[in-house]
């Protein structure tokens, strides 16, 4: 008989999110604590080149009809309890900050056309935004002799290239806290770490120990700090891929002690700006699953409880529903990005979504630019067929409880 959920198992407050009617948690603290996680935030060259400045989106991206009306993009948001931990301080005057997340991508097959092609408008909207992330699901290994696959039905790895491409298309950091991240095991797991070290785009999730894993990467928007955490909640439970105290991996967070170090590292964020922006990327949910898990919505609340701004997820290859739970955005699952497998029509279904997180106090607002993976690659979905994708998102939630 498999161990009950600690998570589940100590479930104590009533929260409705979005269309469900769950019971939430507040997880107490502990495991080891992530140390040097809050120095000076880095500055990346895309930062600095948008520093101050507006972003040029599209008003289609942008639109805010609450009726959710023709040309609107703004997510059906229904507002949970406000949960009773830390919240975010507005500043006075400062301007709001975008993200915009894109899902699972790798360049297996045809994914690997973004290294000569680029993402074209699909990249131009990332780079508007005030910083772009995605999940990169692949091993990156300069050297592949002597990798050998993990014992699982997929296995990915790809160049250092890749990086370089995501880097030019407007990405700003990667989390790497997957399921494939070491589908090659510890060798792998040793390029994954060289390509870390010189990568063009900071990468979170992932380290030669425990306390690098679970750190947190930051850096400065708009006068504002923005920290950015990476984790996971999949993986084969017959590979030991979680990062422990000398030993290389992944933050993995499927156990207590992880998703308690996680809340610890967010707790922690938080505490020392009240003003941040916190980003939780997590890798979680069941594949092909629309509707999110109750080990979802309760992980999620926790790390709102804990101080989050957005968490954002992947994983499940199909796009699922958006909440937000008190003050913090939450995406359960943003579906592929730059994805070689997968031919339905679910798995294809992709986007950009931007979270715009005001400068006041506040809940921050999502907003989705349909695309559909073409070849490969995300390619935005323009008339009727972009209206009839944004109609079939709004919907996400209808039937899950």
């Amino acid at each position: 008989m498999p161990s009950p959920d600690p998570l589940l198992s100590r479930a104590r407050r009533s929260t409705k999110v979005g269309l469900l009617a769950v019971v939430a948690t507040a997880v107490t603290a502990g495991g080891l604590a992530v140390v040097d996680a809050f120095g000076p935030p880095d500055p990346t060259p895309a930062t600095l080149a948008r520093e101050g400045a507006t972003p040029a989106a599209r008003s289609s991206a942008i639109a805010t009809s609450a009726a959710g009306g023709a040309g609107s993009t703004v997510a059906p948001t229904p507002t949970a309890s406000p949960t009773t931990g830390a919240r975010r301080q507005g500043v006075p005057g400062a301007q709001p900050i975008t993200l915009a997340f894109g899902g699972d991508t790798q360049a297996h097959g045809s994914a690997g056309r973004i290294v000569d092609e680029g993402l074209g408008a699909t990249g131009r909207l990332l780079a508007r935004a005030d910083l772009a992330m995605v999940n990169l699901e692949t091993v990156v290994a300069a050297d592949r002799t002597g990798l050998r696959p993990q014992p699982k039905p997929f296995t990915f790895v790809t160049g250092p290239s890749i990086l370089g491409a995501l880097r030019k298309e407007g990405v700003d950091v990667v989390t790497a806290a997957n399921n494939h991240t070491m589908d090659f095991g510890d060798r792998g797991m040793t390029q994954m770490l060289a390509a870390k070290a010189s990568s063009p785009v900071p990468m979170v999730g992932l380290g030669k120990d425990d306390t690098e894993a679970w750190a947190p990467w930051s850096t400065e928007v708009k006068g504002r700090r923005v920290v950015v955490f990476g984790a996971t909640d999949v993986l084969d439970s017959h590979l030991d891929w979680k990062a422990g105290p000398g030993k290389p991996g992944l933050a993995k967070v499927k156990d207590k002690e992880g998703f308690d170090k996680l809340l610890d590292g967010v707790r922690r964020a938080r505490a020392a700006g009240p003003t941040d922006v916190i980003v939780v990327y997590l890798h979680s949910g069941i594949e092909k699953q629309r509707c999110p898990t109750p080990r979802q919505v309760l992980t999620d609340s926790a790390l709102a409880e804990a101080g989050a701004t957005v968490v954002v997820g992947a994983h499940a290859h199909v796009l699922q529903t958006t909440t937000t739970v008190g003050d913090t955005a939450v995406a359960y699952g943003i579906g592929n990005f730059v994805f070689g497998s997968g031919s339905s029509a679910e798995t294809r279904a992709s986007g950009v979504l931007t979270v715009t997180v005001p400068g006041d106090a506040g809940a921050p607002t999502m907003a989705f630019d349909p695309a559909r993976v073409t070849q490969g690659l995300p390619v935005l979905l323009e008339g009727a067929e972009r209206e009839r994708a944004l109609q079939t998102w709004r919907a996400r939630g209808e039937g899950c409880s």
